[in-house]
């Protein structure tokens, strides 16, 4: 199993924005704190389903990545972001993770004391590390957004393109060969 950490750094202001609503900010913050969460875990989740997508574009500061038009997967996302900012929100340190577990099922010998179920492993882990910086109230630095947004969308992309070995032969065409689980 290969596993990549993945730092993030956003203002906090902005990234409670997208999910909570508490702050009055301008209508710009809450788009580019839910685009830059959604950006690097789409773009980790396009490099590793494997099936047969279509590449859908989207642009975050002038930075296209791309996404998987799965609206399942779409939820999974939503509401493991909003899992993440709930625990940015009782963190005194302001850092959470998100790990994405890509996994195989691998088939046990049946027998008399052996449950039916399938194992289960993950071949790839991805921790998306995301620390939050103290805002100024309807300000945002989206140089160092931008800027941290392409690192982590760059170093997705390179490390995937140079570790591909270690992934299981597909044995299905669905969209989403491989079964997943994102844990906050």
């Amino acid at each position: 199993m290969l596993e990549f950490t993945v730092p993030v750094v956003a203002d906090r202001n902005m990234v409670r924005e997208a999910i909570k609503g508490k702050y009055n900010y301008p209508q710009w913050s809450i788009q580019l704190s839910t685009n830059f969460n959604l950006g690097v875990i789409s773009t980790i989740f396009f490099h590793r389903l494997l099936g047969p997508i279509t590449p859908t574009p989207a642009s975050f500061l002038g930075i296209s990545y791309p996404t998987a038009d799965l609206p399942s997967l779409d939820d999974d996302i939503d509401n493991k972001i909003s899992q993440l900012l709930d625990k940015l929100d009782v963190d005194s340190h302001h850092r959470a993770t998100a790990e994405i577990h890509f996994q195989t099922r691998e088939k046990k010998p049946r027998g008399w004391f052996k449950s039916d179920a399938d194992e289960v492993k993950s071949w790839e882990v991805w921790t998306v590390d995301v620390t939050c910086t103290p805002g100024v109230a309807g300000v945002a630095n989206t140089d160092a957004i931008r800027t941290s947004f392409e690192e982590a969308v760059v170093s997705v992309v390179t490390t995937c393109d140079a570790h591909k070995d270690h992934i299981p032969a597909l044995s299905t065409m669905d969209p989403s060969p491989f079964p997943y689980a994102i844990v906050v």
